[in-house]
């Protein structure tokens, strides 16, 4: 089963497939910005204002993934689903950038297992 197709035909399939796509997007997303620290000996305290502004810059990134990675968390607690990763059971997608994990319930979940281990048979 490609990994695209683990919500298919489940109840709120397109939210649980942009709750997955978020997941990942967040946990992957960040990336550590790369400023270039040239210290200016002339003037010392500009050169410390600028590496406050890239450090306050990289601080605001970091706030507002985590702000937005505990809204998809917590959109999920809401709906009673779990995450699980399947990476391990489907195919990667070649269009896809990131492996989806499985946003449902555990018996949803077992169901899938089930499903991807008769196909395999």
């Amino acid at each position: 089963m490609k990994n695209s197709e683990i919500h298919k035909g489940l109840d709120k399939e397109e939210i649980r497939e942009f709750l997955s796509v978020a997941l990942v997007k967040n946990f992957s997303g960040y990336k550590q910005p790369d400023y270039k620290r040239n210290y200016d000996a002339e003037n010392p305290v500009l050169t410390s204002l600028n590496f406050a502004k890239q450090d306050l810059d990289c601080a605001k990134q970091k706030y507002y993934q985590a702000q937005s990675l505990f809204a998809v968390t917590r959109l999920i607690e809401i709906c009673d689903w779990k995450e699980f990763d399947v990476s391990d059971e489907t195919m990667q997608d070649v269009e896809l950038e990131h492996w989806r994990s499985f946003i449902g319930t555990q018996e949803e979940y077992d169901t899938l297992i089930k499903k991807i281990e008769s196909e395999k048979s």
